[in-house]
């Protein structure tokens, strides 16, 4: 039964073989996307119209013993993402289920007064071990995550839990001094962490530098960027867990062009790969070319847009596998419809 105000996008991704001189598209993936009718995604699912074998035939014993067809469906699910709102619209939360339908993980966003997103953590609740039963989170308007501070008898201890789907995943404890400042003491990461990432901004308001740890709180990485005077972004610094500058991405803008460029380099400056892209009149990206570390032209793709300005197809172009008469044909086709 279609919900009211619900409407889908269907993706598809077909491959594109060559063989003596005919061209095949054959349908290898598909994702439906489902909106609702405050254009917001209500869940994404992939699936593979490839099915193997394995998943078509099994062996069945007995007296008339062999191989049986037991599945004849023409896609399989892969898997699936769910999205939750706040009331105000807002993402909260987002979870990925697999192809048996078991929660893989789920990941939420805290967002400041200004609507930015200051905080992305995900986890796997079936490794979760710390659960809050004294507050019920869950009743309380479906509410997602939740935090409670709490103070030893004296005053200058401070504790503070966060929860997230009635999991505790971080506790952090703070020593006050007599002057109100949070010393930070320690820090706890629940074992079904996956991974934090915090972010913050600049004067300006754009996105400064982002910091990302692991499991029980390991340093994973830290971007910063930079802008030019209209407020683009121009740079993308990487450091690696110790601090250490791993890649570094420059953008330049072609105006006059309408294209961009972006350079990604490693710590030493050394080449590792280019990006050009090409803007129509509206600022949408028509034509992506790829160039590796020796400037060779290595995938090529076209974008095209229909009248409305809606994404309906992408061609995928592999440039160091020339086709029939050194013509250039497509590897893959991506296309999008609407309903």
């Amino acid at each position: 039964m279609a919900l009211t105000g619900v409407r889908t996008k269907t993706v598809k991704t077909y491959s594109i073989s060559q063989s003596f001189g005919t061209e095949t598209r054959e349908l290898e993936y598909s994702t439906v996307v489902r909106y609702n009718n405050n254009n917001q995604i209500l869940d994404s699912t992939l699936y593979v119209h490839n099915i193997p074998l394995k998943k078509k035939y099994a062996y069945v014993s007995g007296p008339r013993s062999g191989t049986r067809l037991i599945r004849t469906h023409k896609r399989h699910l892969l898997l699936q993402f769910k999205y939750e709102y706040d009331l105000s619209g807002q993402l909260v939360s987002k979870a990925l289920y697999t192809e048996e339908d078991s929660l893989k993980w789920k990941e939420f966003y805290k967002f400041d007064e200004l609507m930015r997103i200051r905080k992305k953590i995900r986890f796997d609740p079936s490794k979760a071990i710390n659960i809050e039963k004294s507050h019920s989170f869950k009743n309380l308007n479906h509410l997602t995550w939740g935090e409670i501070f709490s103070y030893d008898s004296t005053g200058s201890i401070l504790e503070h839990k966060e929860l997230y789907d009635g999991f505790v995943i971080e506790i952090t404890t703070y020593r006050i001094d007599s002057t109100g400042f949070h010393n930070k003491e320690q820090e706890y990461f629940d074992p079904s962490l996956m991974f934090r990432t915090t972010y913050t901004y600049n004067d300006s308001g754009s996105l400064n530098e982002e910091i990302s740890v692991e499991r029980f709180g390991r340093a994973h990485e830290s971007k910063n960027y930079e802008y030019d005077l209209y407020g683009r972004n121009i740079k993308v610094n990487t450091f690696q867990s110790e601090g250490i500058l791993t890649e570094t991405l420059n953008r330049i803008y072609h105006d006059t062009k309408s294209r961009i460029t972006e350079i990604q380099a490693d710590s030493s400056k050394k080449l590792i790969s280019r990006t050009e892209t090409y803007l129509n009149q509206y600022q949408q990206p028509i034509i992506e070319e790829y160039f590796d570390n020796k400037s060779r032209l290595t995938q090529r793709r076209n974008i095209s847009y229909d009248a409305t300005g809606w994404l309906i197809q992408i061609h995928n172009y592999d440039m160091l596998r020339p086709g029939k008469d050194d013509e250039t044909i497509p590897i893959s086709v991506i296309t999008y419809e609407y309903e």
